[in-house]
């Protein structure tokens, strides 16, 4: 545990050594999805943030969200593939609103504050996807701060994503997320061609949180799992 927190401080200084910050541009909008109705927001560039809703086919009872930011070209499926790209450089779980049993959805809710790593292109998904498995691997100060540069090197956009409200479906315990309300900032190169109808203004670039890089070092911290008790309840049919 000892040797993990050495390296995560290693990675957090890495990020901040630099003496100028580069300039971003920087949007925000606020959505609700429900199962019946997914939510979309074209960013530019052919990239398309949103929030699908996700049923089991065997068991339709357990449904949940998925947050999906994908280029035109790009094609999606339901796990860390080169179609999603939020997947390529955060935590799996992070791009998960509720999940399938023996998820504690109640639980999974309460993680309400998510920071995605946005590659912008499928280059850059697949650039962000070896520097993110070099921060995984990393086990020494020397590794990290090559990781680190990887990263950092890699053109990519950055969003907070915080759930404001939800419902919960029928059941104890609930298995389904019937809907969700959230509000999202992004920030994205000077170089993206950011669609024309959303808010924007100049900051400085966020630097690479320490919780993304606690994320990419343990890719199950957010993995929200109910005792062996209430599995076997949530599993048994409802009448």
């Amino acid at each position: 545990m000892k040797a993990l927190v050495i390296l995560i401080t290693a990675l957090v200084w890495a990020f901040a050594a630099d003496a100028q910050t580069p300039q971003c541009f920087q949007t925000d909008f606020s959505g609700e999805a429900k199962q019946a109705k997914p939510f979309t927001q074209n960013l530019g560039d052919g990239v398309t943030f949103s929030v699908s809703p996700k049923q089991l086919r065997e068991d339709p009872r357990q449904a949940w969200f998925v947050i999906r930011v994908i280029g035109d070209n790009a094609h999606f499926m339901l796990q860390p593939s080169d179609g999603n790209w939020v997947l390529a450089a955060s935590g799996f779980s992070t791009a998960f609103i509720g999940g399938i049993a023996p998820t504690d959805v109640r639980a999974a809710l309460a993680y309400r504050s998510r920071h995605l790593l946005l590659p912008l292109s499928a280059a850059d998904m697949k650039k962000a996807r070896e520097a993110a498995v070099l921060v995984y691997e990393a086990t020494t100060p020397e590794q990290a701060s090559a990781a680190i540069a990887a990263l950092k090197a890699v053109r990519l956009a950055q969003a907070d994503f915080e759930i404001t409200d939800y419902g919960l479906g029928p059941g104890e315990p609930p298995v389904s997320v019937d809907w969700v309300r959230f509000n999202v900032t992004v920030t994205l190169p000077l170089d993206f061609a950011l669609w024309g109808e959303l808010p924007v203004s100049v900051v400085d670039c966020p630097a690479i949180p320490a919780e993304v890089i606690a994320n990419l070092r343990e890719p199950r911290r957010h993995e929200y799992l109910l005792p062996r008790k209430e599995q076997k309840e949530q599993s048994r049919p409802q009448e």
